[in-house]
């Protein structure tokens, strides 16, 4: 792990970034298949976003952007706003490179998350809602199902694209 989290981790805890702030609650090392991603910016770890196998959604299904976090200064940053949302870090410019690398591992379904509901944490409610109200009438994406994954109720998005 490159010392430069631990700074990452830092900042998310001073913007009350909770699924991001640490080790753990990030959950480094704790799923199958598990691989990170991080964008640097003037030798600075800004945003990450991890992967791993979800077998319960099928033999070669894995999970994309998981605990995706931008610090706030940075967020809608990563190249002209657009309708597809490409000036995201994490959905505009990591998330191939999960799908490419889960592919090498015999991914062939990809999915994502979101949080419906959690009082601790309204900003991910936000992404819920965006997603669903942006994403899916491109067909981007489409709702799978909601279930409690890691102690947490969630929504389960199908990737059938990216911008």
């Amino acid at each position: 792990m490159p010392s430069e989290i631990f700074s990452f981790f830092d900042e998310c805890k001073q913007q009350g970034l909770k699924n991001n702030d640490s080790i753990d609650s990030t959950g480094f090392g704790k799923r199958p298949d598990e691989a990170w991603w991080c964008v640097w910016h003037e030798g600075k770890i800004i945003s990450i976003s991890g992967s791993h196998k979800l077998s319960f959604l099928g033999k070669n299904a894995y999970r994309v952007l998981v605990r995706s976090a931008t610090l706030k200064q940075y967020r809608g940053k990563a190249g002209p706003f657009t309708k597809s949302i490409k000036h995201d870090f994490t959905w505009g410019h990591i998330a191939k490179h999960q799908i490419d690398y889960c592919k090498k591992l015999g991914g062939n379904k990809f999915y994502f998350t979101t949080n419906n509901h959690n009082p601790d944490l309204l900003v991910n409610e936000k992404t819920d809602r965006m997603v669903n109200k942006i994403l899916v009438p491109q067909g981007y994406i489409e709702f799978v199902d909601q279930v409690t994954l890691y102690g947490t109720s969630q929504n389960i998005w199908k990737i059938n694209k990216l911008p």
